[in-house]
């Protein structure tokens, strides 16, 4: 029985193979042969589509990276930030994304989004240091952006420059005063500074935008436990714990964010609308 369950098995195997060989190959426009060379090409490459067959887990990784390929060869440069999580394997793409976003900034040094981009995904591996240029660069081409005194406010942050950092978010917060998250960050830094009264008329605001918001609970109840009021640090911190989500549900969206960019852009606690930035 063991070897006919087993025979079996490599049977499917075999004919799954087959399978995703005869659907790729049977893809309009397929060829067995590679992409043909262009040495004037940003990408090293035609811009024809890269012809490998990739394992299944991985296709739409593989896709996104090359689409992006793809924008260089065209010359079309917008490129936008590429999430972590939308990597094949790990570091070595996040590499490969900063390298991308690099030749962007490189064809064309006045988009303030491509440096702005790079420092984020330096400031996301802890690099805050070396992100400072390229903020200053983005801050440079475009003061009045938003979001770049935003990512400011977080290098400051890890320099302990809280002053710096509020006067960051400050600009943040004169744009768009029921931003939470901007909110959030300002009740994170006077709580950091141990200015818990100040830090609770932030998270008010807070409350006013998303009563459910579980950060602005979480920094509530620690600083409610700074000024010692136990009835306020109670309360929040079962509020905290009812709306926080389970760990164990994040497993059950995975699948549908790994195919929707769409949905795994709103999951992010930073994102960008296309229709509210066109």
């Amino acid at each position: 029985m063991i070897p006919l369950c087993a025979f079996g098995f490599l049977f499917w195997i075999d004919t799954a193979r087959i399978h995703r060989v005869e659907y790729v190959s049977g893809t309009e426009g397929w060829s067995a042969a590679g992409a043909a060379a262009a040495a004037a090409s940003p990408a090293g490459d035609s811009g024809s589509p890269h012809q490998l067959v990739v394992p299944e887990h991985d296709n739409e990784s593989y896709e996104w990276l090359d689409q992006t390929r793809q924008m260089f060869a065209q010359r079309e440069l917008r490129v936008r930030h590429i999430a972590y999580e939308n990597a094949p394997f790990g570091r070595e793409e996040h590499a490969a994304s900063r390298a991308a976003l690099e030749r962007a900034v490189e064809q064309q040094p006045g988009y303030a989004d491509g440096w702005l981009n790079l420092a984020r995904a330096l400031i996301q591996e802890g690099e805050t240091d070396a992100a400072k240029p390229d903020i200053a660069k983005a801050l440079q081409i475009a003061p009045q952006f938003g979001r770049s005194w935003f990512f400011k406010a977080a290098i400051q942050k890890a320099d302990g420059d809280y002053d710096g950092a509020l006067q960051s978010l400050d600009r943040v917060r004169s744009q768009y005063p029921r931003d939470r998250v901007v909110l959030n960050q300002i009740a994170r830094l006077l709580f950091l500074k141990r200015q818990y009264t100040q830090a609770i008329e932030a998270l008010r605001a807070v409350n006013a935008v998303d009563p459910e918001d579980v950060q602005m609970h979480y920094t509530w109840m620690l600083a409610a436990r700074g000024l010692g009021d136990t009835a306020s640090a109670q309360r929040e911190e079962q509020l905290f714990r009812r709306f926080k989500a389970e760990e164990a549900s994040q497993a059950l969206t995975a699948r549908r964010r790994a195919a929707s960019p769409e949905d795994n852009n709103e999951r992010q606690p930073i994102h960008d609308h296309e229709s509210a930035i066109k």
